[in-house]
């Protein structure tokens, strides 16, 4: 009966989901940097510059810093000096942002069709992060029936008394069910530990 119980535990413990650590306020998701690709994108393309393009985008980013640099693109500071901020304040899409700024200093090319880049890249991040936890559902569903249903078994079998019936066949028969119980809880340890890691 305690190897039953233990194996039960073990098996919510292991296959629970982990609760995921919510992002800081002041820390952009992906959601908030596709909302700036696109407004930087948007509003180049309807001819407003660069700069004020920024500056408008930049205010759906919830970093600290966000006033400070929307403050230095109005009075005008080199572009070279803005971007590690402005890279900062977009975790993801950071780097792919900043090539892209220096990219338009350097020969002044349209930027709008960039940002569109950037914004697509961020949807088919999000997108696949959904199909991510989708299959990890999917999994940890499917490792919750197959290492359950020898435990289910162990039960009703002990409930209805079957599970005498092994202990007339000696010690090796004995021996084997344990082994094979421990062998089972090893098992929903392994995958509990990988879906847990995928997570």
């Amino acid at each position: 009966m305690l190897l039953i119980l233990s194996g039960l535990g073990l098996l919510v413990i292991s296959l629970r989901p982990r609760r995921a650590l919510p992002r800081p306020p002041t820390v952009a998701g992906v959601e908030d940097e596709i909302a700036f690709a696109s407004s930087v994108a948007g509003a180049t393309r309807s001819g407003s510059s660069l700069r004020r393009a920024l500056g408008d985008g930049l205010v759906v980013l919830p970093a600290p810093n966000v006033a400070g640099i929307t403050r230095r693109l109005q009075t005008g500071a080199p572009m070279a000096r803005l971007l590690p901020d402005i890279a900062a304040a977009l975790p993801t899409t950071g780097p792919s942002v900043a090539a892209t700024l220096a990219l338009a200093a350097d020969d002044g090319g349209a930027v709008a069709p960039l940002f569109d880049r950037i914004a697509e890249t961020g949807h088919r991040r999000l997108q696949l992060d959904r199909q991510r936890r989708a299959a990890l559902a999917q999994s940890r569903l499917s490792a919750s029936i197959v290492g359950g249903l020898p435990i289910v078994a162990s039960a009703l079998m002990l409930v209805t008394g079957r599970f005498g019936a092994v202990f007339r066949f000696g010690g090796i028969a004995t021996a084997a069910l344990v082994a094979g119980f421990f062998l089972q809880l090893l098992g929903l340890a392994v995958i509990g530990l990988i879906l847990r890691r995928g997570r």
